[in-house]
């Protein structure tokens, strides 16, 4: 088993562009959404991303993804 380390010199140097994980492409229109718990006692703000080729949506709570486990 080869052990690689999970970030590279290369991948904190380079600027990376967002992609959509459908097509990769690369333009996007950005929404705000809110959301409401269930009883209505707590609301978040999300950022869309909407893919322009896939009409895929990203959402990002917090500046984080909702795919960002760790």
């Amino acid at each position: 088993m080869v052990l690689r380390p999970l970030l590279t010199l290369d991948h904190m140097t380079k600027p990376q562009t967002l992609a959509c994980p459908l097509c990769q492409g690369t333009q996007f229109r950005e929404e705000e959404s809110r959301s409401d718990s269930r009883w209505g006692f707590t609301s978040h703000r999300m950022t869309l991303l909407i893919c322009q080729q896939r009409t895929y949506v990203l959402h990002f709570y917090d500046n984080h993804s909702f795919f960002d486990f760790d």
